[in-house]
């Protein structure tokens, strides 16, 4: 009977953890887990409990911070 609440619990705590996904800050494009950046549409963002955090692409990092990436 423990192992079964165990397992309950357990499944409950699998389901509530999130996901946080970098977002540049300019052009609005997500890092995926494989590194690539993509477009908010083509992302994966219909999974539940993602949430975004602001990055910078290196596209966008090389037009708005050219000073600071070569």
């Amino acid at each position: 009977m423990q192992l079964a609440l165990r397992v309950k619990q357990l499944l409950t705590q699998l389901k509530s953890l999130k996901c946080v996904l970098p977002i540049c800050s300019h052009c609005r494009r997500i890092r995926n887990q494989q590194g690539r950046w993509l477009a908010v549409e083509l992302s994966s963002l219909q999974h539940a409990n993602i949430e975004l955090s602001h990055s910078i692409c290196p596209d966008c990092a090389k037009e708005y911070y050219s000073e600071f990436y070569p």
